[in-house]
């Protein structure tokens, strides 16, 4: 598959009609193309992407990948598909039992690196991966960024959590959509989480380059989770996020948001909360709307 991929000239379009590959290296796509109808799988202890696209102008439909959970050293974890070109579309994705996301969208982390702008990704479904189905992050500690994406139905099921003494949420970061350090002009809609930590997070990992701002939510639906809607932020400006109608049914902590300034919520709808944490949690929120919320179970709101 490889081999198919690195000889085609550009603007191909490659289709897998109806072959399986089971891989023990990456396939790597540095030139826009069309990818359609593809199916792999990681053989066991395969530390590695399925697929990474290091070009411009590529475009992946139906793909179905399967990881190596459990069978690789946590240090060498990695994505099914890891996108660090522009310009892309990814049109109907499966990812299965992933030893790290289904997707990451990130810049390189070296000094040539250039930012990932411009991609579109839609119709996704995770079951059993590690960490998050879509992950939308930056590369250089948040210095390289990552533009303009549009994501748009993504489904996750059965994310793993890991159990942590003392914390009724654990301690794994696992859900459908994470937006992260850095990521700026994202679109994220119609995400659907069960049994997951979260439908959707934004969060940082500590550096003050890695500042979030201009994020776009809709049409959020999670159950039996911990979170709907989440951020995992540090104090250094994180900005202008709009999350509109989130539905969460049976979820224990549906919105927990701290260090945000400027945040529009709408059509908040949450049901049967599963603890008598508050439906609402905001922690170091400046310049926050909220409209049309309806509440049925759970304590009070906390600000």
């Amino acid at each position: 598959l490889n081999d198919q991929v690195t000889n085609a000239v550009e603007n191909s379009h490659l289709s897998g009609a109806g072959c399986h590959w089971n891989l023990t290296e990456m396939v790597l796509v540095g030139k826009p193309m069309i990818l359609s109808d593809i199916s792999v799988s990681l053989v066991a202890g395969a530390a590695t992407n399925a697929i990474r696209i290091v070009g411009d102008g590529v475009t992946i439909k139906n793909l179905n990948a399967v990881g190596n959970l459990g069978t690789v050293d946590p240090s060498e974890r990695a994505a099914l598909l890891e996108i660090k070109g522009s310009d892309f579309l990814i049109d109907g994705a499966n990812f299965y039992n992933s030893s790290r996301d289904g997707i990451e969208c990130r810049a390189n982390n070296t000094a040539q690196a250039v930012p990932v702008r411009n991609g579109i990704i839609r119709n996704i479904y995770g079951n059993g991966n590690r960490s998050d189905t879509v992950k939308i992050s930056t590369g250089n500690l948040g210095l390289t960024k990552t533009y303009n994406i549009t994501i748009d139905n993504v489904v996750a099921e059965n994310c793993p959590i890991t159990p942590s003494q003392g914390s009724p949420h654990g301690t794994a970061q696992y859900g459908a959509v994470e937006v992260t350090d850095g990521s700026q002009e994202i679109t994220v809609n119609q995400v659907h989480a069960y049994s997951c930590r979260y439908g959707m997070v934004i969060q940082d990992h500590g550096n003050p380059d890695q500042v979030n701002h201009s994020i776009w939510a809709s049409n959020i639906y999670v159950e039996d989770s911990f979170y709907a809607v989440v951020t995992e932020l540090s104090d250094f400006g994180h900005s202008n996020v709009t999350i509109a109608n989130v539905t969460a049914t049976r979820v224990q902590s549906p919105v927990y948001m701290f260090y945000l300034t400027n945040v529009t919520f709408s059509d908040l709808n949450i049901a049967n909360t599963t603890t008598s944490s508050p439906a609402v949690t905001l922690e170091n929120v400046n310049n926050f709307s909220m409209d049309r919320t309806r509440v049925n179970g759970g304590a009070p709101a906390s600000t």
